[in-house]
């Protein structure tokens, strides 16, 4: 065998001969009993090729066999049809002779043929010809393995989840969290198209001889196109991908649209998407298909983010200069993420290039950002740092109310992550978040809240078809609510502290599926309610409520499965088990009546770390993707969840005196049944997409309050609480339009969010038992998005949002007890505010667009709210005498707001 592999491997030098094909070749042969040697190495002579391997033959082989007129090929396979010996020829100038499992298994002749010739660059992609391995030291096995990572060209970023697939052999495979991949392959040619959302296709020529590494770099895809053009997704994603309601943003993407001051933001970007919504302008949070802000989970490197808005609402936490990733999942939710109803956001912070360094930044007319990327071991550990700062108050003084032109609003935030490569299979990354906010009004009274969220997650490549992480995280929130002066001055303090512990295995290649698996860990800990004098000249007397902490265990398995091309699945599995633990003291109530502080028959303590309360059950999640077509497909999906974990807030916006509150004995989970489904389909070779996708959501345990609930300062918080249950539909179309000096998107949502309470008594029941419309019920929504290229350097964005008036409850007549005079209200929500709707615009500038430069900047200029609505965010009422009553809007942006902002970029 020694020698066929050294004669074999000779070849590599020869050249290519044009003549016919040797096998092809017509001979005549008569052979009486001769050995097999003999007869072949005469039919070598004849024909004038070598012939390699005939010490393989045994010499007790003998032929008798004649041939007339008959190809060569036809001949050889009749003279070893009797053996286990096959054969195989090169360049048209030799024979070799070996057993047919070594032929089949360890040589592909299209290897040899190949790299006998020179290679051809294809011209419709980036294409590139690589050996893997040593062409002279082969290896003997079936299988070689290829082993890389994929990385972004321009920032060295880890690319995850980009797919290598090879249409002829029908192989292919994903890279894992931290861009790795690995294949098992014969040696042979072969083909592989390289695609990731978001960059430009890459093909492959591989010539593999053994084992070896292939490191891959992907090119963004506005880099490839006209620079001014930017896709966040493959051609063909929306309608592959199985999980129904998945939406992806790039950085570039949240750049582009036109936001409040010339700020980019992540959230604000999410707005622009079907089935996304807020209240009005300042608030907080996200309500995503008829669900309330709380009944989504939101991860910032996998931490829970519990309060994802600055002061007054017009800026997210996150940074959108340091952020890699956004995902939203609003339809089919995998298995490894829970605790939530409505949906998941998953935001990933970049990995700082490891070989230069990077600045970038802007300066606006509130706020400042400067992010950078500093290599501190080249090719090894690199560090990230990102601050904002605000400056804001300007504002507020060219406000022509004295209140409002005495006040203070500021926020700052850090974001950091260090990332170390110990090796080829493992990785170290951690990241450290810290927000601070403040907001005080004529000095009558204030609130803030500080954010600090901290993550560790180390990566192993296990074997090599199995890759893990673990992360340990922490978050913490503190809220503070005061008024700074007076004999009435005091401190508010609440919060939540969270604690995470999340191992996870990742298996790939195995056939047709791609499986997730781990176990979690999550604690949540309730600050207790501190209330504090401000001053030594106050009155307040200080007071204290405790509050709840418990623990969530969770185990989680997830199968994304290619039956077949058309059909696509994503099955889950998740199991939670949750535990309210003391230390603690636990009101008793008298059976059978209501829960009520007259009620109260006695107090049960508990200790530390003792269970109080456990609940639990199984989630199942399965997603299914049907394709019609090359162009077209079917998704469906349904999820069950459960939340352990509530905001307690009798307002409609959350404020930072809100209380969140896991579950106890009398506060239940709240637990969800979803249903989605959607026709997806594109046109004119994907420069079209199209979507129209319908929901469904049965929510059981939904917390509301009874009327004039008094939350704060409670320790029986139950008291105060109302149990009902609840129903959302709608129906979300899309459209959007890629590419182009002219693209963008519009949608259309109808969306209702209905609840229920209905108890045994009067005071726990609302509107008498009938449905009523959520504070966020919005039924009718309209957005779109229209950038148009003016040149080389510069494009105009517009953005314009319509959104049905949310509803509120209002004093609709009034009656005399005695001389007092009492209001009489609506049946709960029975009204709504205007409607709102409101158009952005924002021009950029790129004056160096056309030059190699390490030194980039631009100018954004934008206009919010063009034409300047005085969009209401609330109604609100005030007797002008005895008999009359008159409504007031309250608008919070009630004209239009330009801003210049300067963005820069050093490499």
């Amino acid at each position: 065998m020694k020698t066929i592999f050294t004669l074999f491997f000779l070849f590599l030098c020869l050249g290519n001969l044009t003549a016919q094909s040797l096998t092809d070749h017509k001979i005549s042969l008569t052979a009486t009993g001769e050995n097999m040697t003999e007869v072949l190495t005469r039919l070598a002579d004849r024909q004038q090729f070598d012939l390699y391997g005939s010490e393989n033959i045994s010499d007790t082989l003998t032929v008798r066999r004649n041939f007339t007129d008959e190809k060569l090929g036809a001949v050889l396979t009749a003279l070893l049809a009797d053996t286990r010996l096959g054969f195989m020829t090169f360049a048209d100038q030799a024979v070799i002779i070996a057993p047919q499992d070594v032929l089949s298994e360890q040589w592909n002749p299209d290897l040899f043929n190949l790299a006998a010739r020179p290679a051809q660059a294809g011209n419709a992609k980036q294409q590139t010809v690589i050996e893997i391995g040593d062409p002279d030291s082969p290896k003997t096995r079936a299988a070689q393995k290829i082993t890389g990572q994929i990385t972004d060209a321009t920032t060295g970023e880890k690319l995850v989840g980009v797919t290598l697939y090879s249409a002829k052999e029908e192989k292919g495979t994903v890279t894992d969290a931290d861009g790795n991949f690995l294949l098992e392959l014969p040696q042979g040619v072969y083909r592989f198209d390289v695609q990731s959302i978001g960059y430009g296709e890459k093909t492959l020529d591989l010539r593999l001889f053994s084992d070896g590494n292939l490191p891959v770099e992907l090119t963004p895809a506005g880099y490839q196109l006209d620079q001014v053009t930017v896709t966040d997704q493959a051609d063909d994603t929306n309608i592959r991908e199985v999980n129904i309601g998945l939406q992806t943003l790039t950085t570039d993407r949240i750049k582009e649209l036109p936001s409040f001051l010339g700020e980019a933001d992540v959230i604000k970007s999410l707005l622009t998407l079907p089935g996304v919504s807020t209240v009005g302008e300042g608030a907080r949070g996200l309500n995503v298909r008829g669900g309330s802000i709380d009944q989504n989970l939101i991860l910032q490197e996998g931490v829970p983010v519990f309060n994802s808005s600055h002061v007054l609402g017009f800026f997210s936490v996150f940074n959108p200069d340091a952020v890699r990733s956004v995902e939203l999942y609003k339809g089919n939710v995998p298995a490894q993420f829970g605790g939530r109803l409505s949906s998941v956001l998953s935001v990933e912070i970049k990995n700082a290039d490891n070989e230069e360094f990077k600045m970038r930044g802007g300066v606006g007319p509130v706020a400042s950002r400067v992010t950078a990327e500093i290599p501190l071991v080249k090719q090894k550990t690199s560090l990230l740092i990102a601050g904002r700062a605000s400056y804001s108050d300007w504002i507020l003084r060219a406000v022509e109310n004295e209140g409002v032109k005495n006040s203070s609003a500021q926020f700052y935030d850090v974001t950091a992550k260090l990332s170390h490569i110990f090796n080829q299979k493992s990785n170290l990354n951690a990241s450290y978040y810290e927000s601070r906010d403040r907001f005080v009004f004529a000095g009558e009274f204030g609130y803030g809240w500080k954010n600090r969220l901290i993550s560790m997650r180390y990566n192993q490549l296990l074997t090599d078809k199995i890759s893990g992480n673990i992360r340990v995280a922490y978050g913490s929130l503190r809220n503070d609510f005061f008024e700074p002066t007076g004999e009435q001055s005091f401190t508010l303090t609440n919060g939540l502290e969270t604690y995470k512990i999340k191992p996870t295995l990742f298996f790939n290649n195995f056939a047709q599926h791609k499986i997730t698996t781990g176990a979690e860990w999550t604690r949540y800990r309730g600050r207790d309610e501190i209330l504090e004098k401000r001053t030594d000249e106050s009155f307040i007397l200080p007071d204290r409520a405790a509050r709840d902490r418990g623990d969530e265990y969770a185990a989680f398995i997830n199968d994304e499965w290619t039956v077949a091309d058309f059909l696509s699945l994503s099955l889950g599995l998740r199991y939670v088990r949750f535990s309210h633990l003391g230390a603690n003291e636990l009101a008793q109530y008298a059976e059978g009546r209501p829960i009520s502080e007259e009620n109260i028959i006695g107090v049960r303590s508990y200790d530390k770390n003792e269970v109080i309360t456990t609940y639990g059950g199984w989630e199942p999640r399965v997603a299914a993707a049907f394709q019609l077509g090359a162009n077209n497909s079917i998704k469906l999906s349904y999820n069950r969840s459960a939340q352990y974990i509530h905001l307690i807030s009798n307002t409609t916006v959350p404020t930072p005196v809100d209380i969140w509150q896991v579950s106890t004995p009398y506060i239940p989970p709240q637990r969800a049944h979803n249903f989605s489904v959607g026709y997806f389909q594109n046109l004119r070779r994907n420069k079209y997409e199209f979507s129209a996708e319908a929901y469904y959501r049965d929510i059981e345990n939904l917390i509301d309050y009874r009327d004039f609930a008094e939350l704060l300062l409670e320790n029986n918080l139950e008291t105060q609480l109302l149990v009902g249950e609840g129903i959302a539909y709608g129906t979300e179309l899309f459209l959007r339009k890629n590419g182009g000096k002219v693209n963008g998107q519009i949608s259309y949502t109808y969306s209702r969010s209905l609840r229920r309470v209905r108890g045994d008594l009067p005071e726990l029941t609302v509107n008498a038992g009938k449905l009523f419309p959520s504070a966020f019920d919005q039924p009718h929504s309209v957005k779109a998005t229209l950038k148009t290229v003016l040149g080389k350097r510069s494009d105009l964005t517009f953005n314009f949002v319509y959104n049905s008036g949310r509803p509120v409850t209002v004093p609709f007549t009034q009656y005399y007890l005695g001389t007092l005079i009492v209001p009489q209200y609506s049946e709960r929500n029975g009204f709504r505010i205007p409607d709102y709707h409101r158009l952005d615009l924002a021009w950029t500038f790129r004056p160096n667009a056309l030059r190699r430069k390490k030194y980039k900047d631009s100018f954004t200029f934008s206009l919010y709210n063009v034409y300047a609505r005085r969009n209401a965010f609330s109604v609100y009422f005030e007797r002008a005498d005895l008999s009359t009553t008159q409504a007031f809007r309250l608008s919070v942006l009630g004209t239009v707001f330009p801003a210049l902002t300067y963005n820069f970029e050093l490499n």
